[in-house]
């Protein structure tokens, strides 16, 4: 029994080697990954062999020794295992031709992906190109503005010394005199031309806001992208300005009795009216530097309300301030229907005024005053100077309560409580509507004799032509 014991270990050792001497498949990272080569791969899987599991015993030899009684059980065991498993080698024949005939499906879609990647490939050459090529133009540019702004500084430098010199020379009333001075002021407006190529910020208020930042557009889409964007924000923000006065009067009449506090829908409305004076601000400010015609007069107008907004927030409930709210709020509420009226307007009238020339690509429309009189907005002036004569009236009344109401003169300053709300309200209020006044009626002058600037401007330009010809004929 040992002996047999020990030969069948001899024949289980010799099959073993017989196994580990045969060529072995190559492990699934070594395998290609290729349609044509899955394809071959798949003829032959390794789950279709017929002899899995039964290969090492169906090759074991039958010695000749006294286990030759025990290993031959072994060998028609194992061949009998060989009958059952080629049913399995037909499925599994069927299987392989099936994994063929997918993996010839999937090579056209493969082609294609990779021709998709080439595609994508060489755009993204070209796209590195092309922003190489425009890194290269921005060089340049930069090249271009410095030469352009020592051209500028040393052109202004020369015209202040020659206005001084205008000025000592005390000319009279010749024609000639007349032609250099009219030279001169061209001269100065084209000087000033210049400042379209250099980056700036320029006013006090966008450095505070946004820091040392260039906000100037060099493209013409994006200076145009920035006016609509500001008449969007005006049309948008109208209805607000129209609404939230409304839903203010209703807490004040109808709510404040019953609710506990109310105090809250006036703070979210002097908080919105900051958010809306802020924003316009910095919107005229960038537009400014981009070309347009807008008037310092009316950023500073901006500035103070955005000041008398800050005041309001920070004023008490008291019974002086719950007396002025309602006027205050009907005064938002008609502002907000008169400005409503002109942007509607003046977003009809918009497209055929650039196309006849009548206003610039950049110019916008004050929604506080007019930009232009045709006979349709004639019947706008009267609510304009009820307007304004409303607000001066209110900043009168405040300045009366302020000085007759509150005992300033009474009370020491740590003492006060709303007093210097009080006055800096009417101070605001009275600023505000003679700043209105005035530039409605320049405005209303201006466009008036609107001919009569241009026939100015181009008498100025006569003026030059004449004396740089003089100039000519003397040389």
């Amino acid at each position: 029994e040992q002996a047999g014991g020990e030969e069948v270990l001899a024949v289980c050792l010799a099959g073993c080697l017989a196994d580990w001497r045969r060529p072995r498949r190559p492990s699934a990272a070594q395998r290609p990954t290729s349609a044509r080569e899955v394809a071959l791969r798949a003829l032959v899987p390794p789950s279709c062999c017929p002899r899995a599991g039964h290969c090492r015993e169906a090759r074991r030899p039958a010695g000749r020794s006294m286990a030759e009684g025990t290993a031959r059980p072994a060998a028609s065991h194992g061949k009998a295992q060989r009958e059952e498993a080629r049913p399995a080698a037909g499925q599994g024949d069927d299987a392989a031709h099936q994994h063929v005939a997918e993996s010839a499906d999937e090579g056209p879609e493969l082609v294609q992906l990779a021709s998709a990647l080439r595609g994508i490939d060489e755009e993204l050459k070209q796209a590195n190109a092309l922003v190489k090529e425009f890194q290269e133009l921005m060089h340049k540019s930069v090249e271009l503005q410095d030469k352009v702004k020592t051209i500028s500084l040393r052109t202004k430098r020369d015209l202040s010394g020659l206005d001084r010199s205008v000025r000592k020379l005390r000319l009279s009333d010749s024609q000639e005199a007349s032609d250099l001075v009219g030279a001169l002021n061209t001269l100065k407006r084209r000087a000033v031309r210049l400042r379209e190529t250099q980056p700036e910020t320029r006013s006090i208020f966008s450095r505070i806001v946004l820091g040392r930042v260039n906000v100037k557009c060099f493209s013409e889409r994006e200076r145009f992208r920035l006016r609509d964007e500001y008449n969007k924000f005006k049309l948008r923000t109208s209805v607000i300005f129209v609404l939230f006065p409304l839903v203010v009067l209703f807490f004040h009449y109808y709510l404040r009795h019953n609710w506990a506090d109310t105090h809250w829908i006036n703070l979210f409305h002097h908080l919105w009216l900051l958010y809306y004076f802020v924003s316009l601000a910095l919107r005229e400010n960038i537009l400014l530097v981009n070309g347009s015609n807008i008037r310092p007069w009316w950023i500073y107008h901006h500035y103070l309300s955005a000041a008398g907004t800050v005041v309001w927030l920070v004023w008490p409930q008291t019974e002086i301030y719950l007396s002025y709210v309602p006027y205050v709020t009907c005064l938002c509420l008609y502002t907000g229907v008169v400005q409503s009226m002109q942007i509607l307007f003046y977003q009809k009238r918009d497209y055929a005024n650039r196309a006849l020339g009548k206003t610039g690509h950049m110019d916008i429309s004050y929604p506080e005053t007019l930009t232009e009189l045709p006979k349709e907005l004639l019947i706008l002036v009267p609510f304009l100077f009820i307007a304004q004569v409303w607000q001066m009236l209110l900043g009168l009344s405040f300045l009366k309560t302020f000085f007759f109401e509150c005992d300033i003169l009474d009370k020491h300053w740590t003492e006060f409580r709303e007093e210097l709300q009080v006055g800096a309200s009417g101070v605001f209020a009275i600023i505000l509507a003679s700043g209105n006044f005035i530039a409605t009626v320049l405005t209303v002058y201006r466009k008036a004799n609107q001919k009569q600037s241009m026939l100015a401007l181009k008498e100025e330009r006569e003026q030059l032509s004449r004396v740089l010809d003089h100039k000519v004929k003397a040389s």
